[in-house]
């Protein structure tokens, strides 16, 4: 790779983020969602301020190219799965409909705060009824999903007559 080469960076969480890094004359509004191409030479300066790095280090910003990461140091070059793990909003909801509770707990604990707390964002809109899954929410982000989703509803109740 060299230094002009175009490295996706991917928003993973459901906020806009605004990265400003003076020192490298590097500005970047990031909605939530987005994903924008950022030369290799402006990140390999860019992992050097620590508010970015840690960006990168919870998934906030996350770089699907495995190459990527390696060169940027983010990675081991022999890891067999990437140290931070970022799933999709679909693959949220397949974990929260499908997958054994097990399965759930442990794609909780490889997720980034910003993402345990997309899965419960998403288990209370989906208004998710598993009770060992809600509590496995409750221990990993703090957030009581059965209590929003009553919340929610009481909110609701009034605007229905």
């Amino acid at each position: 790779m060299d230094a002009t080469t175009k490295i996706p960076v991917k928003n993973t969480s459901n906020n806009e983020l605004l990265i400003s890094l003076p020192d490298i004359r590097f500005k970047r509004k990031w909605p939530a969602g987005a994903t924008f191409k950022i030369d290799l030479s402006i990140l390999q300066e860019a992992i050097y301020d620590g508010g970015f790095m840690t960006l990168m280090n919870k998934g906030i910003l996350f770089i699907d190219s495995k190459e990527a990461r390696v060169e940027l140091g983010l990675e081991e070059e022999d890891a067999k799965e990437p140290t931070i793990k970022v799933y999709t909003g679909a693959q949220i909801l397949k974990l929260l409909k499908a997958s054994p509770t097990d399965e759930f707990v442990a794609a909780l604990d490889s997720m980034s705060n910003e993402q345990r707390l997309m899965v419960a964002d998403i288990a209370i809109e989906q208004k998710t009824t598993d009770i060992n899954k809600a509590e496995a929410i409750k221990k990993a982000c703090g957030v009581d999903v059965v209590k929003a989703i009553q919340l929610k509803a009481q909110n609701e109740e009034p605007n229905k007559e």
